[in-house]
């Protein structure tokens, strides 16, 4: 999972699919990455080309291992949505099994020097010549330039987003769950399957960006727009595409760009008459089908991205809808909408609020967007657990969630220890060809470690079963290698 194989595997994939225009994010991947690095590094490479450095052993324990692997989940997060902080609350609150505060420090120098590299390189990058790399600075959707100005009535649209948000991500949750067992009958099939599916995914989602924009209806441009108008830059609002001089589609401002760009030209704020309802309309049903079918192909794949995508297309649409009623902007909306609907599926409150502050680089968003975070986390609770715990469960990883099922409340000891295949111990001194033949024999990944009570002097033995812990299969493995 955390191989030098499968690093270069996403390294080479991340970018050949974000380079595609497929409808994913780069967090996913980069998340994995900087795990993979801090693994390789934490046990000195990889197992062909281990180094053997003595400091190398401090990382010889699982929990000091697991400490740096969360440091290099934060500073994916880090990388790519540059936001430091919201990266140590993304690993506080999705990544870390145990929180102290040596990691939390840890991990916050971890993305203080990502932050530092980043800014670095888009500073050697301000010449152009590295592409769209480094666009914006730090700030990767900035609206702050907006003025954030709220009455007590704009608390209704509010929560209304909130509420949106919470059932329309409960039900992308619902829908993801279904497209995803599919995919892992196809993908099951071998790898001329995935081939064929990836592929038919990636040309319907370029006949769709490329083929929609000609139902949109050619916009004149305003005098007052505040870019220049139209353009067919590969960055920028107001694609030109097949208008005549001085008009531009709205549509194909929004599709043919990068991720990142079509984000910033729907958070853009000052642009009420940019974009018409129908190539809003147009937007969120394309992004809501990309979203169910891209993620699961045989690409390495994040979730972020394309959520925000589906959210800020029914903020718009929302804002549109109430007109008048409200003094929100419409680019607000769209970043409301963004967080509603990531809260609603992705079920995280604390880190998305730091990561949107940090990605808008406007702390007067702060109140309402807590509110709606809040609100939508509430309403999808109620329909199904988060897209991360789908995903774990039909990968049939181990996740021992924090409350109890309902059928365990009757649950007796009894019960338990009838479970089959039975529970199998060690000794705290064994044969080697005992634990040999434990280890062929059984699938368990833990044995306790007991032995008869040892009596203490001038007491009476009982002979009672005295535990002394447990030993995981692979330090059994690990054990038996050096022998």
């Amino acid at each position: 999972m955390f191989g030098a194989t499968t690093l270069l595997v996403k390294i080479v994939g991340s970018i050949g699919a974000v380079s595609a225009g497929l409808d994913l994010g780069k967090e996913g991947p980069l998340v994995h990455i900087g795990s993979c690095i801090a693994s390789l590094l934490a046990q000195g490479g990889p197992d062909n080309y281990r180094i053997k450095w003595r400091w190398l052993r401090y990382f010889n324990n699982d929990r000091d291992r697991r400490d740096i692997i969360t440091c290099g989940s934060s500073s994916g997060v880090c990388a790519a949505f540059r936001a430091p902080v919201g990266g140590v609350l993304f690993a506080l609150e999705e990544v870390a099994t145990w929180w102290r505060s040596a990691l939390l420090w840890r991990t916050f120098f971890s993305t203080a020097v990502v932050v530092v590299v980043l800014r670095a390189f888009i500073e050697i990058c301000n010449s152009g010549k590295c592409g769209l790399f480094g666009t914006g600075g730090l700030i990767m959707f900035d609206v702050s330039d907006v003025k954030v100005s709220y009455q007590a009535m704009d608390v209704i649209p509010i929560i209304i987003i909130g509420i949106i948000g919470g059932l329309l991500g409960s039900l992308y949750n619902h829908v993801l769950h279904k497209v995803l067992r599919v995919y892992n009958l196809i993908n099951h099939k071998g790898k001329m399957h995935k081939l064929i599916l990836a592929l038919g995914v990636s040309l319907f989602t370029s006949v769709c960006q490329y083929c929609l924009p000609f139902l949109a209806q050619c916009r004149a441009c305003d005098p007052s727009f505040p870019e220049t108008c139209p353009t067919n830059d590969r960055s920028g609002n107001f694609k030109q595409f097949n208008c005549p001089d001085g008009y531009y589609n709205d549509l194909a401002t929004l599709l043919l760009t990068t991720n990142d760009d079509a984000v910033r030209n729907i958070f853009s704020t000052n642009t009420t008459n940019e974009f018409l309802v129908t190539s809003i309309l147009i937007f969120f049903a394309l992004y809501c089908i990309l979203g169910l079918i891209t993620f699961g192909i045989a690409v390495p794949s994040g979730l972020f991205l394309p959520i925000i995508l589906m959210g800020s297309g029914y903020g718009r649409l929302l804002s549109m809808a109430m007109g008048s009623y409200t003094n929100l902007d419409e680019g607000l909306f769209a970043v409301l909408g963004a967080a509603s609907l990531m809260a609603g599926s992705m079920r995280m409150t604390v880190s998305l609020c730091v990561i949107f502050l940090e990605l808008t680089n406007n702390l007067l968003l702060l109140p309402i967007t807590m509110i709606v975070l809040l609100i939508a986390k509430t309403v999808g609770d109620c329909f199904n657990p988060s897209i991360y715990e789908i995903i774990l469960e039909l990968k049939g990883l181990p996740f021992l969630d924090a409350n109890p099922e309902p059928w365990m409340r009757n649950l007796t000891v009894g019960e338990l220890a009838d479970v089959k295949p039975p529970v199998v111990t060690l000794c705290g001194v064994e044969k080697v060809s005992r634990i040999v033949d434990v280890l062929r024999n059984t699938t368990h990944n833990a044995f306790p470690i007991v032995d008869q009570g040892v009596p203490v002097p001038g007491m009476v033995a009982t002979g009672a079963t005295e535990l002394h812990g447990l030993i995981l299969r692979a330090h059994l493995v690990q054990a038996l290698k050096k022998k």
